[in-house]
């Protein structure tokens, strides 16, 4: 019997063949799209070879096939980028490596939907018909608007009903109907225009990502395909011997099967500390399930004193934010702020000595500023805070995302499931964190000297309560204060500075020379020129980015004799670099060939770069300094657009 069916077997297979199977002309196309898909070459090539034995009769139906075999996570990603990405990405190192590693998050058949919406022109809404799955339009839409939104590119849309119906649509183009129905709508909504904006700049940059972070040549796919030809059919005869014993194994299995084990709770999706580490510093942008409302209270040491420090964050856009800061011997807060909605922002600040600040501002462009106000009390060593800067939530995760992070696991702190880190802080100091699962905010954070006893360890921040609050329990009081003198324009990082005349370029540039950058280290939420009214720096300019803050002061109206050589060069001109003891901040004293006798100074606070890094974007900025004239003036001007204020020519509140 066996004998009769090897023999009809080998009749119907014919003679071994070692001729070199045919590839189909789309071949190399479909190997590209596994490669972007899988991040592994040599997995997309042995992949489409086993693929390509079942001899799919064209393009669309091979691409089926590939969607169905894509493993669920990704086999190699490329990791960092290098300069030549950043060169072709046009962005800052840590932007760079920031797109490439969220993009890493995606799944494998939601970067082959990308791929082929990108590279292969396939319309979003027929992403389904290639793929074979159910709802890729939408699912990749909202992945690419919130990458952008995490890299601040992307700004929230408008909230009305029509704004609602073409969300999803905002980042298709060259699609005639749709743009004419965008066109039409973002021409009378500037939210939806400016999340277009971003949308397709995103978009932009995600395309450029593919071709270039995705370059390593794939493995020829001709030997590939005829060892799997050669494999299957020398499987053929054990695949028959199988089929035959199948019965007498099936019977022996269920003699011998054992015991069934007892079922276990499913493990949780493997993690590292970059990974936490990164949640938590964008913890705002990706809110838990079900969406409520966070409420947490800290409690940090000042000198003889301590502050205690408690946030309301409204999970459900728009969101709401309310902040307070105290002393906790002091009813009074002295910091207390509160944004109620999209355009509606109040506080009020008493610095106990000094005259107290206080302001409401009614502006429809209060959204984009969010990530500066989420990040409050942090506002680095340029701004002024009445809070110890290097013992806050955000400096200490901010340091240990700098540091060597390595992820101990899971742990309970307070009955809440958290997971366990540690850093090296520099200077034999290590740095112990604990985060929440659910929110990922920052439970505790101790240091310590690297095999000092556990009690020597000194606490640098604590929650000393944290919930998320159904939002029917939480009164709309809450986000609520009194309304207060109203101010026009807002540095969520400055604004407790004294204040200060705001100028517009036009004014700043008649005033004394003016040399602004054409790429700050980020992109700006917050750019102004003020009035210091000072005979040494009398006009600064500030750039206030989502983890940096850039300062450039004008040249002094009366220098001072020059003290410092500026020994290094940059492309346009001579710098030195100035020591400073302020933490995370870069000093550089400079001259433009252009003007060769006026000094300025640049600062830039960067709280994620470290010191190689920020010296290096420092540079890169000087690198792009343009001195203002009446031929560029508009140009920039867009840049520092003020307000109209009832009172222009007296000083605003605005620092």
């Amino acid at each position: 019997m066996i004998g009769h069916l090897r023999q009809r077997l080998r009749l119907r297979r014919g003679a071994p063949t070692t001729a070199t199977p045919t590839l189909p002309p789309y071949a190399s196309t479909l190997t590209r799209l596994a490669y972007l898909a899988t991040g592994d070459a040599d997995s997309a090539a042995a992949l489409i070879a086993t693929l390509l034995l079942e001899r799919p009769t064209s393009f669309g139906q091979a691409v089926r096939y590939l969607a169905a075999r894509l493993p669920e996570s990704w086999l190699s990603w490329p990791g960092e980028a290098g300069p030549a990405e950043w060169l072709a990405l046009r962005l800052r190192p840590e932007q760079a490596h920031r797109l490439i590693s969220m993009l890493g998050e995606w799944r494998p058949l939601e970067r082959l939907a990308l791929a082929l919406y990108l590279e292969q022109n396939v319309r979003r809404d027929e992403l389904d018909a290639w793929l074979g799955s159910t709802g890729m339009a939408e699912r990749l839409s909202t992945a690419i608007g919130a990458l952008g939104a995490r890299l601040g590119w992307v700004p929230p849309g408008g909230t009305a009903p029509a704004c609602q119906t073409l969300m999803l649509d905002l980042v298709d183009q060259d699609d005639e109907q749709i743009d004419a129905t965008l066109r039409r709508h973002c021409s009378v909504c500037p939210a939806c225009r400016a999340r277009r904006a971003g949308l397709l700049h995103t978009r932009h940059l995600l395309a450029i990502a593919l071709r270039v972070c995705f370059r390593r040549p794939t493995p020829p796919l001709v030997p590939l395909l005829q060892r799997a030809y050669e494999q299957r059919r020398q499987q053929r005869p054990h695949l028959l011997r199988l089929a035959l014993l199948l019965p007498a194994l099936l019977l022996l299995a269920g003699m011998l099967r054992p015991p069934a084990a007892p079922p276990s709770a499913a493990a949780a999706p493997p993690v590292t500390a970059r990974q936490v580490l990164e949640r938590a510093l964008y913890r705002f942008d990706r809110p838990p399930q079900p969406r409520g409302i966070l409420h947490e209270r800290a409690s940090i040491r000042l000198r003889d004193t301590a502050l205690v420090i408690e946030r309301w964050f409204d999970y459900r856009p728009p969101h709401r934010l309310r902040l307070t800061v105290r002393r906790a011997d002091q009813a009074a807060p002295l910091l207390d702020l509160a944004l109620n909605g999209p355009d509606h922002l109040t506080y009020l600040f008493d610095p106990v000595i000094g005259r107290p600040h206080s302001g409401t501002l009614r502006n429809a462009d209060l959204m984009p500023l969010l990530p500066l106000l989420a990040q409050l009390p942090t506002a680095g060593t340029l701004g002024l805070m009445p809070v110890p800067q290097e013992d806050l939530d955000l400096a200490l995760l901010a340091e240990a995302w700098r540091g060597d992070a390595a992820l101990l696991g899971s742990t309970r702190w307070r009955g809440r499931p958290a997971w366990l880190l540690i850093a090296n802080a520099g200077q034999d100091q290590r740095l112990t964190l604990t985060v929440d699962q659910q929110t990922f905010s920052l439970l505790e954070a101790r240091s310590s000297t690297p095999g000092a006893l556990a009690s020597s360890a000194v606490l640098r921040w604590r929650l000393e309560d944290i919930a998320v609050l159904a939002p029917e329990s939480v009164p709309a009081t809450r986000f609520v204060l009194p309304e207060q003198p109203p101010i026009t324009a807002l540095d969520p990082r400055q604004f407790l500075r004294p204040p200060l005349a705001e100028l517009d370029l036009r004014s700043a540039a008649a005033l004394t020379l003016l040399a602004v950058p054409e790429a700050p280290p980020e992109p700006p939420l917050v750019a102004a020129i003020r009035n210091r009214s000072s005979l040494r720096a009398p006009l600064y300019q500030v750039y206030e980015g989502r983890w940096s803050t850039l300062v450039i002061t004008a040249p002094p109206i009366f220098p001072p004799p020059e003290t410092v050589a500026l020994t290094r060069r940059f492309a346009g001109g001579r710098y030195a670099m100035l020591a400073t003891t302020l933490p995370q901040t870069t000093v550089l004293e400079f001259t433009l060939d252009a003007a060769p006798k006026q000094r300025m100074r640049l600062y830039l606070w960067h709280l994620l770069a470290d010191d190689a890094d920020r010296e290096a974007l420092a540079i890169q900025t000087l690198a792009s300094m343009r001195l203002v004239d009446d031929a560029n003036v508009a140009r920039y001007a867009e840049r520092f657009a003020m307000p109209p204020h009832p009172h222009s020519a007296r000083p605003t509140r605005t620092p």
